[in-house]
Order: structure tokens, then sequence, then C-alpha cells
């Protein structure tokens, strides 16, 4: 017997409640369950081992003056063998400095001037087909963003999961200015998160999970085989939905770290994610129908883990409605028995349990340092900034790619 009575009104908002809990309920316990059924981190080293492939490091680079040294300077140092890796820079469109930097510091620039097509994914398509790049003789191509950094054992551990049978090897990408800002901070608990709760175990099932845009090695057949049809703005995703519909093999590689950029600020951080966001629900369009078949097809599979991630932007805008909908939903119920310091009370036990949670990721990941700490006072609310960026991306998506400026904090060139 319910002691208040309720309003028909009242009983909708309740439902929707309980309606709209069912995806990130069902996104959060496909992940949880992925995670506790191989949840520990098996770290391999690469010393000794016996490296087979040659690779073609790629680095698109757009205007990158102010970060393209400290990429280049951390590709030099990787312990790999020189007769087999080759780097080029992809100097895309560049109006600065970027490709004379590069030039001076002894590696090879391919500059590309075409107004048309001013994407990351057309600037990589020039490179595999006009310059023929693709059929040049490697083994495998990686993609290494102008603001990354790559361990000096990278491409061993990579080559490492090309010899146990990969068609696709993704390392892991941690923050390299989690000091930066309070936003940068909570990005990095953003990608502790991706990656000690969802890639790990996934790698140590031998599952595959997403192929981010960067500090990745992927095998020439493969590309061959798939073909770069990249139609949307996020080529990372669409990729992972080509190969995936393919049956190819992507193995995370933990061993394999690069460190990447990340956003410092509210701008830089909205341009960035609206890409991304834009891009992603624009492949969960696309191809939602032939991701359902593949995983009706395979009883799960690497397409289930593909179908989840895409489904991550709804979770976070369901996310942002009930922030809204929970606090105007228990006014209207209980608001006669509610009180301000119960209202207050929950938003601090909604804070704490959040802040909470980051602490232990970050723990987990072995990333509890003083640069990420403030991450963690903005972490409980990171869903209702994805959430908005989602929804507006769902409705007004962004259809043309947009640069961001990268190292802004960094040293100017002489």
């Amino acid at each position: 017997m319910i002691p208040i009575a309720l309003s028909q009104m009242d009983l909708i908002l309740l439902l929707l409640q309980v309606v709209l809990s069912l995806i990130p309920a069902a996104t959060g316990l496909y992940f949880a369950w992925a995670f506790l059924r191989a949840p520990f981190r098996k770290a391999v080293s690469a010393d000794g081992f016996r490296p087979r492939h040659r690779i073609l490091v790629l680095v698109p680079a757009r205007n990158e003056q102010n970060v393209i040294r400290n990429v280049l300077s951390s590709l030099a140092a990787v312990r790999y063998p020189r007769d087999l890796l080759d780097v080029r820079v992809l100097a895309d469109n560049c109006t600065d400095n970027t490709a004379a930097i590069a030039e001076a510091a002894g590696f090879q620039v391919l500059e590309r001037h075409d107004l048309s097509s001013q994407t990351k994914a057309g600037a990589l398509r020039w490179a595999f087909e006009d310059m023929g790049l693709l059929h040049a003789g490697y083994d495998a191509i990686s993609i290494i963003d102008a603001d990354n950094t790559v361990d000096p054992d990278f491409f061993l551990q990579a080559d490492r999961k090309l010899q146990e049978g990969a068609d696709v090897v993704q390392g892991r990408r941690d923050a390299m200015n989690p000091g930066d800002s309070a936003l940068s901070a909570m990005m990095d608990i953003m990608t502790a998160m991706e990656n000690r709760l969802v890639n790990v175990p996934l790698e140590n099932r031998g599952r595959s999970y997403f192929i981010y845009g960067t500090g990745n090695v992927i095998r020439c057949s493969h590309l061959l085989r798939v073909g770069w049809k990249i139609r949307t703005l996020a080529e990372d995703a669409e990729f992972t939905v080509h190969t995936a519909l393919a049956g190819g093999k992507v193995l995370y590689c933990d061993d394999a770290r690069c460190q990447a950029e990340m956003a410092s600020s509210f701008p830089m951080l909205w341009r960035q994610q609206r890409r991304w966001v834009s891009g992603q629900l624009e492949c969960l369009r696309t191809y939602l129908p032939a991701i359902v078949q593949r995983v009706k097809a395979d009883r799960g599979g690497p397409a289930l883990s593909l179908l989840m991630s895409l489904t991550i932007p709804f979770t976070c805008m369901v996310g942002l409605i009930q922030a809204f909908l929970g606090p105007l939903t228990s006014w209207m119920v209980f608001g006669s028995l509610l009180s301000a310091e119960w209202i207050l009370g929950c938003l601090a036990v909604n804070q704490l349990a959040g802040m909470c949670v980051g602490a232990a990721i970050l723990a987990l990941d072995g990333r509890l340092r003083s640069g990420s700490i403030r991450g963690i006072v903005l972490f409980p609310w990171a869903y209702a900034l994805f959430g908005m960026i989602g929804i507006l991306s769902l409705f007004r998506p962004q259809r043309t790619w947009k640069p961001v400026a990268h190292g802004l904090q960094s040293p100017q060139p002489d």
C-alpha cells in the first residue's frame, strides 16, 4: 500500500524512470560481466623477443608544430629493428612549420594539399592509395597521432600480438597531461576506466573491443581485404565496424603503450567530443542492422562488444535526462515530505560516491597520482557533459571536420 496518492502524471514519470534505467543498466551489466570474468592484468616483457613484421608508421599532422617534436623523439627511441620500421610524417594541408621540423629531425615527410577533403580519414586514404603505401611491401601500418608519444617497447609488444594472429593490434592509450587542468585529469580517469575495466579483461579472453584512431598497428592484408571506406567523422569507429563485420581479429595490448594529449580546456574538449560522438552516432544509424545480424550470427562475439560501445553515447544521454527527471519525479511524488537538507544530502552522497568510484579506478589502474586527483571532483558529472554532447550531436550532428589545436601549453618552436 503506497501511503501517497499518485496522479496519472506521477505514474507516467515513475514508469519513464524505470524504462530509461534499462539502457544504462544493460550496458553496465555487460561490461561488469566482462570485467569479472578475467579482471587481472598480465604484463608480458618484450626482452628477448624477436620481431618479424616490417611496419610503416604514419604520423598524420595538421599544423602540429607545437607537439611534433615529442612524437618524433619517442619514435626515434623505440626498441625495434631499424630495417623493419619506417616512419613518415603525413603533413596534411599544413600552414605552419610542421613539415620543416620533421624534415630537420631526419624524418620523411609526405605533404598533402587538398582542401576538398580536410579530414584525417581523407589524408590516410591519400597515403594508402594515391601514394601507394598500402602496396609498398610493408606487413603492417601503424597510425600514431602527432600529439602522442609511444613507449620504447610499443612496436615490440604490438608485433608479438601480430604473431599471435591479430589483424589489428590496439595499444593502450594513457593521458599525457593529466596535470594540465581538472578536465584533462577527468579524461585521465576515463581512459583508465576504459583500459583497466574493459580492454584488459577482453584482452585476457582474446576478445576484441574498439580500434582507436591512434596507437594501433593494422596488418596490410587486412586493410586490403576490408578497404578504407570511411564516410563518417569517426574513422576509428567506422573502421572498427568494417573490421567486425568482416570477422577481423582485433587484439588489445596493454603493454603496447602510447600517451595522448587530453583536452585541457572546455572548448577543446567540446569540439573534440562533438566530432567523435557525431561520427559514432552516424555509424550506429548506418550500420546497426548489419551489426545486429553479425551479433546473431556469432551469438555475441566481437560484434556484441562493438554494439555495446556504440550505445555508450545513449547511456550518457539517458543519465543526463535522469539527472533532471529524478528530482522532478521525487518532488512531484514526495514533495511534501522532502526538505532542503534531505535534497542536499542526496546530492552530497551522489558526489561522494562518484568521487570514490573515480579514485578506485585510478588506484586499480595504478594511476592514483597528484595530477589526476583533480579529475575526481569532476568525474561524477562526466555523464552529464557527454550526455549534453550526445543530445546535441543526435539532433544537430557535426558534418564537417574541424581541427583541434594541440600543445597550447607547450613551448612554441624557435
